[in-house]
Order: C-alpha cells, then structure tokens, then sequence
C-alpha cells in the first residue's frame, strides 16, 4: 500500500465498491439523491395545504398562511443547519473523520436549540394570526402550527442526517427518509384530520418526525460511522465551532429565506389588505412553488456539497503538485454544477408546460369548484405566472448552490433579495395601485419572475469566474513541486472517476491510487489527518470551551 494511504475504508469515499459493484454515473446518482430528499419533504407541505383545505371554506387561504409561515420559520433554521453538509465534505476530502464527527455533533446541538425556538415561534401564532388575518382563517392556521410546533426538532433532525448520510456515501438515505417521512405524516395526519381537524394534521408531522428520526440516530451506530466518533462525550472547542456555523450559516439562511420571505410578503399583504379572494386563489401557487423550489434547492446543496469536497482534494492536490489529481477534480466540480442545472431546468421545463395544460384540475386540488368563478380563474392565471419563472429560478438555486462550494454565498443572496424584495415587492404594488388597485397578486407575482431572471443571470456570471479562478490556480501548479510536508497521499481519491480507474478483481488495490476504498474491510482508527489543521482550523484553540455531553 502507498506510503500515507488509510488501512481502513470509509463510507465518505465509497463512491465505487468493487463488492457491490460499480456507479455508471456517479454524479447523477448524488445530485437525484438530495434532490429526491428535498422533493418527498416538499411534497408533505403541500399535502398538509391539500388537508387544510377540507377543514373548511377559509381552509385554502389558511394553507396560503401555514405554507410561507412554515417555510420562514424552518427554512430560517435549515438555512443555518445546511452549513454542516458544506463544513464536513472538505474535511472529509482531507480525510479528517474525527474533526469531521465534531462537526455534526456540534450541528446536533444546534439543531436541538433552533428546532426550541422554532417550536415557541409556532405556538406564538395562536396570539398573532388573530390581529392579522380572518378569523377563521386564522384559527385554522394557529391549530395547525400547535400540532405541529413539536415536530421542529425531530424535522431539522432529518434534513440534517441527510447530509451526513449524504457525505457518508449512504446516497439512498436521503430520498429513503424523505419519502417514508411524507408518507407516514400523510396517512396520520389524513386519519386525525376528522376527530381533530387542523390539529390533527399538524400532530401527524410531529408523530411521523420523531419516528424518522430516532431511525436515522440508529443507522449512525452501524460500524461504518465509528471512525467519526458521533457519541462521544467530549466536544473540544464547542464555542468556536458554534461560531463558525452561525457565520457561515447565517449567510446560507439569509440565501434560503430570499426565496420564502418574497411569498410570505406577499401572501400577508394580501391578508393585512382584506383580499380574501386574492389570498385564497394564491394558494395554488405557493404550495406548487414550495415543492418545486424545495426540490430544486435539494439539488443546489447537493452540487455544492460535491464541490466543497472536490475544493478540499484540489487544496490537498496544489499543495503536493499534483496537477493530474487537481484537474480530474475541477472537472468533476464542472460536470456537478453542468448536470445539475441541466436536471433542474429540465424538471421545471416539464413543469412548466404540463402544469400550464393542467392548470384547471390543479387550482381546484387546493380550491373547491363551489368557489367563486373569478376566484378560480384568478387561481389559474396566477399558477401560470409563477410557472413562467421555474426555469430561470431553477437555473438560479442551483447555480447558487454551487457557489456555497467556494463559500461565496452573501453576494448572489443580496441580488435576488435587492431585485425581489427591495425592488420587485414596492414597484409591483405602486404599479397596481396605479391600474386599479384590485390585481396586486398578478403585479407582485409577476414582478417576482423578472427578478429571478436578472438575478440568475449575474448569479450564473459569478459562478463561472470562480471556476475560470480555480482553474488559473491549477494551472500554475509546477509537476515537479517538492514542498509535501503537510500534504495528504497522493491516493485522495476523485469523486468521479472513469471505469479504467475502478478496481477488477484481479487487480490489486495497492496499483490504482484513484480507486475508493472499500467500506466492507473497515477497521477502527484514529486518523492522523485529523491532527493536521486546515484553513478552517488555522485560529489556535485553547480548548476552554470543552462541553461533557
């Protein structure tokens, strides 16, 4: 075996497993599996709108509430807790699983107080609806928010183990969980629905939660994740790595909120202004676009985790000269962002035409056909408005997403929130109090498009300087460098690699440096990288911060 290769295998780089055979396209298989995960969790919002609206006539306008409320309120927190799947993959592309481990136990903790403050902001409704919308519709949103406040934990808990099951090669657990999360939450929250009404479909997402969670803390006791120490007791330096989350993940939430805080705007002006008609027939949309967006932001964290990990091999690759290594992972980084605007565009493409073809049947999944004509035929024209602006807002998230990889999120955050909110929300309203003022929701969801596509565009700008600067980087690199002091082995291996690079039988696994590790031969170890600081450890810890769990 090459002198600094591991004697152990790890599940974060089992990519190709000669025991089970070898990944025709990798990069496919990992964008589909976040992607999935975003979709079945986006898929239980929109099925909780659909029960909403059998609790009544203000049912629809009620899921307009819970939906854009529910969305600020966790995708605050998702926002920060995403920084976990961007903090372990360059760790893991170094290979230091212990320091890695320590990242997620600290998200864990995390978890636990953001899911605490969601849950109060929650039960907090029940006071605040009243003052700001219809009664019934606001009782109905309040009764919903109670059942479901205690599934703020255990949900956070499930988005964040998919990005460790997701790092840890475990590809099929995100969509798995994600898919028998929606199913379980729509079976009990339909069954509760009659004996509790709004209540009912709430609890039905805490019960089926905690039960996806305590699964998932399960799967992390398999041997496969022992190298990561996740159940230890000490946390060395717990104040600092809570620091560097909140600094990095206040910029992701800020990023993820632009999104959902344009939709809450909206659907409140509507509620503060009295159009109960207006808000109601936005239902449609905002459900739809909640589950398209939520899965096309699965994909953008996807691609950005892939290049987070490929950054941390290219760093470890220009430090040793390895220009080859270095390379075939900047291409790696390119086809992940490549295919996964492809797959996003092409989605929302589909979505596009089928939902303008079927606008009809798919307002009144959410709007009974005894509502008011110019009710429905407003739902319909607003679902064909939003549907316009899938594909530049698809190509947006995911490009964005990749930008996460070279942890440049501020900057394509402040476009889409100067174009979509400080300009596009104010200038959409002045413009239909000037024709009218009785079509607010077609000037505001209207203007929401265009905003998308000036701001993908320059999001789409930047992302490609940073590859052409990475490139330059990789360029200068001297094949003949000598300085390897602290430089990982040589054997790093690619994310994507080509099939002459995957082990045969026959072949021994000391003759191919590219090739994965095997996780079926996995033994204990203490990796000596994890003592090796990198830039995100570059501050000299004291160690005061030490938590006993």
């Amino acid at each position: 075996m090459p002198a600094g290769s591991p004697n152990i295998t790890t599940p974060l780089l089992a990519n190709n497993r000669p025991a089970e055979g070898h990944c025709h396209n990798p990069t496919l298989v990992k964008t589909l599996s976040f992607g999935l995960n975003s979709l079945f969790l986006s898929t239980h919002i929109l099925v909780n709108g659909r029960l909403l609206s059998l609790t009544g006539p203000e049912g629809p306008g009620a899921g307009a509430i819970v939906a854009t409320y529910y969305s600020v309120t966790l995708g605050t927190a998702v926002g920060i807790l995403l920084a976990t799947g961007l903090q372990i993959s360059p760790l893991i592309g170094k290979r230091k699983y212990i320091k890695a481990g320590q990242v997620i136990r600290t998200s864990w903790l995390l978890t636990a107080g953001l899911g605490t403050a969601a849950t109060a902001l929650m039960l907090a409704n029940r006071g605040i609806f009243p003052r700001m919308f219809a009664p019934q519709t606001a009782v109905i949103a309040a009764q919903f928010f109670e059942g479901y406040a205690g599934a703020c934990i255990p949900l956070l808990m499930i988005i964040t183990n998919s990005q460790i099951a997701f790092a840890a090669g475990d590809w099929l657990i995100p969509p798995i969980s994600g898919l028998l999360f929606a199913v379980m939450s729509s079976g009990i929250s339909y069954g509760l629905l009659n004996r509790l009404g709004a209540l009912g479909i709430g609890l039905g997402g805490t019960l089926s939660a905690a039960t996806i969670t305590a699964a998932t803390q399960l799967w992390f006791l398999r041997p496969n994740y022992q190298d990561y120490q996740l159940y230890r007791r000490n946390l060395p330096h717990l104040l600092k790595k809570i620091k560097r989350f909140l600094q990095q993940g206040w910029r992701l939430s800020f990023q993820r909120l632009t999104e959902w805080v344009t939709l809450l705007l909206i659907a409140t002006l509507l509620g503060l202004n009295h159009q109960s008609d207006a808000l109601t027939a936005s239902q449609p949309s905002i459900q739809y676009l909640a589950l398209i967006a939520s899965t096309i932001q699965g994909f953008a964290q996807a691609v950005g985790m892939r290049i987070s990990t490929n950054r941390g091999g290219i760093q470890a690759a220009i430090r040793q000269g390895d220009k080859a290594l270095a390379l075939e992972l900047h291409r790696s980084s390119v086809r992940s962002i490549i295919l996964g605007n492809i797959i996003a565009a092409s989605l929302n493409t589909a979505i596009t035409f089928s939902f303008y073809l079927a606008r009809g049947p798919l307002v009144q999944f959410f709007i009974p056909e005894s509502s008011n004509t110019s009710t429905i035929e407003l739902a319909e024209t607003l679902l064909w408005i939003n549907m316009a602006g899938l594909i530049p807002d698809a190509l947006g998230l995911v490009t964005a997403g990749a930008l996460r990889g070279w942890d440049d999120i501020l900057l394509p955050t402040l476009y889409r929130f100067i174009m979509m909110i400080i300009v596009g929300i104010p200038t959409a309203w002045g413009l239909s109090e000037a024709f009218g003022g009785d079509n607010e929701a077609i000037f505001m969801f209207a203007a929401r498009d265009i905003a998308m596509l000036l701001s993908t565009a320059l999001i789409m700008y930047r992302c490609v300087g940073k590859i052409r600067e990475d490139k330059d980087k990789i360029d200068a690199i001297s094949e003949n460098t000598d300085d390897t002091s602290d430089a990982p082995s040589s054997t790093y291996p690619a994310l994507d690699v080509n099939p002459s690079s995957v082990i045969t039988p026959n072949q021994p696994r000391e003759a191919n440096p590219h090739a994965f590790f095997n996780r079926n031969q996995r033994r204990h170890l203490s990796n000596p990288a994890d003592d090796v600081p990198d830039e995100q450890d570059s501050e000299k810890e004291t160690g005061t911060n030490n938590l006993q769990i």
